[in-house]
């Protein structure tokens, strides 16, 4: 017990030896004791900034393989296939499975933002869930730290939130508002009706977009989605119906290569925003026109002219 005691006199002292007694009476802190504050602050501070980019690894991209899948070379030189978490684009590559609307776009906007030899960043799976059944490492891909790439591509309408696993949902509620805001302003994959479900995309629903289209060219229907084709040009997609100050498109079908031009004629004239200019079909012969409507365009609707080669097609743009 006497030890005991000793102790815990030779601690107050100590302590007592860390303060000092100011002039209005009150004990303040001695120098040692405020300098150690400064840098348990300054740790603290540092364990922060630790802790926001905690588990995200740097790799860089060897091969882009579709808007929801890359590989990558890791730290250690390994080559990794890493699929991405919680989203799933429209297919392109899939053996045995057409070609998907905004597939492409969902492609190309994967090189454009992945390109090969680009240094990005992983945040894999809860250790125990990081691959899945084919032996893919599952991630969240960061373009750079903070800006998720999984995210970015949800916002544009080029993929859906999907494959809700846990424990991996990490990200999951700011991945349900990107989609909500892409649902909202028909951007993209949700610019066809019933195309998206809870299981994939709906191949049935372009369909009827397309079946509904030419009907109504030749028989008249809701405004803002008239379309008259023509042989080896036909719509597939596009978001025909908007208030100022939104984004409208159309996606166009169509001779891989060909070349196409579209025109906007709105009641000043024809349109000059960008996103309007001569575009090539890709390799599956899609065309995907993306312009903003301005905030003072008048309200009404007006007509939208494709023309690839010596065929064109016409359809009606409403501004609400």
């Amino acid at each position: 017990m006497r030890h005991v005691w000793l102790r815990w006199a030779g601690l107050a002292v100590a302590l007592c030896g860390l303060w000092e007694v100011s002039a209005e009476g009150m004990p303040r802190a001695t120098a040692p004791v405020a300098r150690a504050a400064s840098s348990v602050h300054a740790l603290s501070g540092a364990v922060r900034t630790a802790k926001r980019s905690a588990g995200l690894i740097p790799a860089v991209v060897t091969r882009d393989v579709d808007g929801d899948t890359i590989h990558v070379r890791m730290p250690d030189g390994r080559e990794e296939t890493i699929r991405m978490l919680l989203i799933d684009t429209p297919e392109d590559v899939k053996p045995g499975t057409p070609v998907e609307p905004f597939s492409l776009q969902a492609a190309a906007f994967a090189r454009q933002e992945l390109p090969v030899g680009k240094r990005v960043y992983l945040e894999e799976g809860v250790p125990g869930h990081q691959r899945d059944k084919y032996g893919r490492l599952l991630a969240f891909v960061y373009v750079k730290p903070g800006d998720m790439y999984n995210e970015d591509v949800v916002r544009r309408g080029l993929a859906r939130v999907a494959y809700v696993e846990p424990p991996n949902t990490m990200h999951l509620s700011a991945l349900r508002r990107d989609e909500q805001y892409a649902k909202s302003r028909h951007l993209g994959i949700w610019s066809i009706p019933g195309y998206v479900t809870p299981t994939g995309f709906n191949l049935q629903a372009v369909q009827r977009a397309s079946g509904g289209a030419a009907r109504r060219a030749s028989g008249g229907g809701a405004a803002g989605t008239r379309v008259n084709t023509a042989p080896g040009l036909r719509l597939v997609g596009g978001r025909l119906s908007v208030a100022p100050g939104e984004e409208a498109s159309i996606t166009v079908q169509t001779t891989p290569g060909a070349l196409g031009t579209i025109e906007v004629d709105y009641k000043s004239g024809p349109s000059h925003a960008r996103g309007l200019e001569p575009a090539k079909a890709d390799g599956h012969g899609q065309i995907t026109w993306t312009w903003m409507v301005g905030t003072h365009t008048t309200p009404g609707q007006w007509p939208v002219v494709v023309r690839v080669g010596s065929r064109t097609l016409r359809a009606t743009l409403t501004v609400r």
